[in-house]
């Protein structure tokens, strides 16, 4: 138990220092992650996996400041995390910075698209969320897309 906080806390610390000190006022969702299909994966194949850990902070009205974040947490304790700054996931591939938490941690560029957002427009009141999308260079592997699906809710603690 001590392990896996450890390594939320250490992912949200290394994605953005500023993440890991959340306002009440973020609207953060969190919930799981399913990875359902990939190409191009040569190093570690994430196909079929699932992240039990994943937090959504999108942009959502005024509250969450101009960044979007997406951090993956898997059930070895190791962990992705993706931001967008100053911008709103699309259904265009976007650049994010990213990282990598596991026996290394390290940064890397990755793209991200939302290919469906339901619903499409997240308030602060916002319950729930389904997304779909890609991330192309996952775990700094170029050539690797991942296709996900991810139902979260809203935090009520951030």
């Amino acid at each position: 138990m001590r392990k896996t906080v450890f390594g939320m806390a250490l992912l949200a610390l290394v994605a953005s220092p500023a993440a890991a000190l959340a306002a009440s006022t973020d609207v953060v969702f969190w919930g799981g992650l399913n990875v359902d299909s990939t190409s191009g994966c040569t190093n570690w194949n994430p196909d079929k996996q699932d992240f039990w850990g994943t937090y959504w902070v999108p942009v959502a009205g005024s509250t969450n400041g101009p960044d979007s974040v997406l951090n993956l947490l898997n059930r070895s304790g190791g962990g992705e995390g993706f931001q967008l700054n100053n911008g709103v996931f699309t259904t265009t591939f976007k650049n994010v910075d990213a990282v990598h938490v596991f026996t290394r941690i390290g940064n890397y560029a990755a793209q991200i698209k939302i290919k469906s957002q339901v619903p499409a427009i997240i308030a602060t009141t916002t319950p729930k969320v389904a997304i779909s999308g890609s991330i192309k260079g996952f775990d700094n592997t170029a050539t690797c897309v991942v296709n996900f699906s991810a139902s979260l809710i809203r935090q009520l603690n951030p």
